[in-house]
């Protein structure tokens, strides 16, 4: 999950952080994030799951949404999610 949003993040060229964390006292709607903008409350994401569950994220963290029908996106991320599944 982690590499695909830095991937989307790539995408849009967008400006931001990914890291691992903690215990974000939500594991029963796993996998979470947590954007953290400039001046705003931290905002919790739960059940990211899905490629566009990512884009979620990754559109409130930079303010700009992935494009999920770019092949080339498309593409890599579905490399990214078979070799999570291995």
């Amino acid at each position: 999950m982690l590499t695909e949003i830095e991937e989307l993040v790539t995408a849009v060229g967008g400006q931001c952080t990914v890291h691992e964390s903690g215990c974000l006292g939500y594991c029963s709607q796993a996998p979470n994030a947590t954007v953290v903008r400039r001046g705003e409350r931290p905002k919790i994401h739960t059940l990211i799951r899905s490629l566009k569950s990512s884009a979620v994220v990754v559109a409130a963290a930079t303010g700009r949404r992935p494009n999920l029908e770019d092949d080339v996106i498309k593409q890599k991320l579905a490399g990214l999610r078979a070799a999570r599944a291995s």
